[in-house]
């Protein structure tokens, strides 16, 4: 008669918690315990206590690379070499299963106890971040996202990892299992850096755009058109400070179905004349439609007496110009008149309408961030008048109906006041921009005056606000513009560099860290508040200074639509989470694998 084997009925918590007696029995596996979670409280004090945004995101992500790429990975070493070989090799492991349960639950009993005390120091990690940071600082998005990601990653990461080194261990044996991990852990800080690499050489290569009307293409550099779809992209994803605005002026700028955005645009590229009409048509459809412009019976009156310090006054009547002195010498006393139109409304008067205004919550989120736009502005530009005096007058539109005028007392005569006249005056006055006698330009001797009225009457802090913001989207915008609406020129330059970015798209994906942590990256994101243009530069965004060297970051290719780059390109990208869930089925059949393996091994 076959005799069977008999188990003794066995509890498998009681298994479990024989298990972490042992374990904690172990010197070393508890240093690395200790080691590895007051790591984690010491840089969430710092992530707590820092201010800068970005110094926070650059710090977390460096955090989650040694955290995962060391510490886990050596703590996951050392606890399944304690279990397989150590325990195998003192005969315990031979011990229990000779006498009390089965080998496969004996191996999943050790797989839950290796599981609970791994992910036991994710949960501690996850929780010390939010904990001492909504201490000191509050609930904040920002942190939520980013731990969010991190513990959904980690949980991910020390899975594959454990159901890999588990295989590695019971079919290659401890030394092979030992440099092979050694050198994942390696490639786990090197190995995304080439396709960074690669993807840097096509930075300088020259493309062409066929533009209507025009003999010469428009040329761009390949590194400034990836610049451009990033930029849509964060704009789109609402991932850039003041995103409610910037999206919104984004929207207006790029919505090319409109004929009258598209003329806007070829007016840009005209004569001067047609330049202002793209100045209008944005003040008109854009700056009006969210509220901030006054129009009508409101619009202000405007009386200036001064000296004439340069009267070569050719705005106005045409041809007609006066001396430089009167018959007796004396200098040429003048008093101008005119209207505005129309004018941007206060601070004060946006921070009602959002407050108390009969507007709807969209436009409320676009004019507060329109208000601290301008407020953080001139914060950074406290002589912004003079800084940005070229963009004084874009905005500046006289009442035509008015008599605007400039009339000389000493010889009793008057000629037309425009706005050019009045943009020389500013110039010279308050920007102390000197016109050379011989230029055309109209100016008046500043004795502290002519300044005062300006920053009296023209205290209108929107009129450069306003053009500042545009010339900061203008940039991408134009050249968005013209790279979907307009064929590129396939030449060799072109062939070579889509090429190039569709081999280091594939490569990316046969890069199994490439992928694997391009998912953290894309997801987590950063610091999106401090995302913004460079006060220092007309249009400069700081979109790639928060990434981190060791960390990969989604690449995406375009797309080609009538020889036209289409505009949703920068969505063109694999999501990671394919890949990583193809990892955990992986990964979960080499468990299912391992288990038959120890179930027929000789552990004796």
């Amino acid at each position: 008669m076959k005799k069977t084997m008999n188990y003794k009925k066995i509890k498998m918590t009681s298994i479990i918690r024989f298990l972490f007696k042992n374990l904690f029995h172990e010197r070393s596996f508890v240093i690395f315990f200790v080691m590895i979670n007051l790591f984690s409280i010491v840089i969430s004090i710092f992530f707590s206590i820092i201010k800068t945004g970005y110094v926070r995101n650059e710090l977390f992500d460096f955090y989650v690379i040694i955290y995962l790429n060391i510490l886990t990975f050596l703590f996951i070493i050392r606890i399944l070499m304690f279990f397989f070989v150590k325990k195998q090799e003192d005969k315990t492991i031979f011990i229990i299963l000779s006498n009390s349960i089965s080998r496969s639950k004996y191996l999943i009993t050790q797989y839950i106890t290796i599981s609970l005390l791994l992910f036991s120091t994710i949960i501690f990690s996850y929780a010390s971040f939010n904990i001492i940071n909504i201490i000191i600082n509050g609930i904040e998005t920002f942190t939520i996202r980013k731990t969010l990601y991190f513990f959904i990653f980690s949980v991910f990461i020390v899975y594959s990892l454990v159901n890999l080194i588990i295989f590695l261990i019971l079919f290659l044996g401890t030394q092979p299992t030992l440099i092979i991990t050694s050198l994942l852990m390696s490639m786990g800080f090197i190995a995304n850096i080439p396709n960074k690499l690669y993807d840097k050489n096509n930075d300088n290569l020259s493309l062409n755009i066929i533009l209507p009307n025009s003999i010469e293409p428009f040329s761009i550099r390949t590194n400034e058109m990836d610049d451009t779809f990033n930029f849509e992209k964060l704009l789109n994803e609402e991932n850039i400070k003041y995103k409610y605005l910037s999206k919104a002026i984004n929207s207006f700028l790029t919505n090319f179905d409109d004929d009258d955005v598209l003329k806007m645009y070829l007016n840009m590229n005209g004569v001067s004349d047609k330049g202002k009409e793209a100045y209008l048509y944005r003040y008109n459809n854009f700056w009006d439609s969210i509220g901030v412009i006054n129009k009508g019976d409101d619009a202000h009156k405007y009386n200036l007496k001064g000296i004439l310090a340069n009267n070569n006054q050719s705005s106005g009547t045409k041809g007609k110009k006066w001396s430089s002195f009167s018959e007796n010498n004396k200098p040429d006393n003048v008093e101008i008149s005119f209207k505005l139109d129309s004018y941007f409304i206060g601070l004060s008067d946006i921070k009602d309408k959002v407050d108390t205004g009969d507007i709807s919550e969209d436009n409320k989120l676009i004019l507060n961030d329109l208000y601290n736009f301008t407020n953080d502005l001139i914060s950074q530009i406290p002589n912004i008048y003079k800084e940005k005096n070229s963009y004084f007058g874009d905005f500046i539109y006289f009442d035509k109906n008015y008599k605007n005028t400039i009339f000389n007392t000493e010889k009793n005569d008057s000629l037309n006041f425009t706005e050019v006249d009045l943009i020389n005056i500013f110039k010279s006055a308050v920007a102390k921009i000197g016109i050379a006698k011989k230029d055309e330009g109209l100016t008046l001797y500043d004795n502290g005056s002519i300044s005062n009225f300006f920053n009296e009457n023209f205290n209108f802090p929107l009129l450069f606000s306003t053009r500042v913001l545009e010339q900061y989207f203008l940039n991408y915008t134009t050249k968005y513009y013209y790279l979907t609406n307009y064929p590129i020129i396939q030449d060799d330059n072109f062939t070579i560099y889509i090429k190039n970015k569709q081999i280091n798209s594939i490569t990316s994906i046969i890069n199994p860290f490439f992928s694997t942590w391009s998912y953290y990256t894309l997801n987590s994101g950063m610091y999106f508040n401090d995302i913004w243009f460079d006060i220092n530069s007309d249009s400069n965004i700081k979109m790639y200074e928060q990434e981190n060297f060791f960390l990969p970051y989604t690449l995406f290719n375009y797309d080609l639509i009538d020889d036209k780059i289409n505009k949703l390109s920068y969505n063109n990208y694999i999501d990671p989470v394919y890949f990583n869930g193809s990892l955990i089925i992986f990964t979960s059949l080499l468990f299912l694998i391992s288990l038959y393996k120890f179930k027929k091994s000789d552990i004796g």
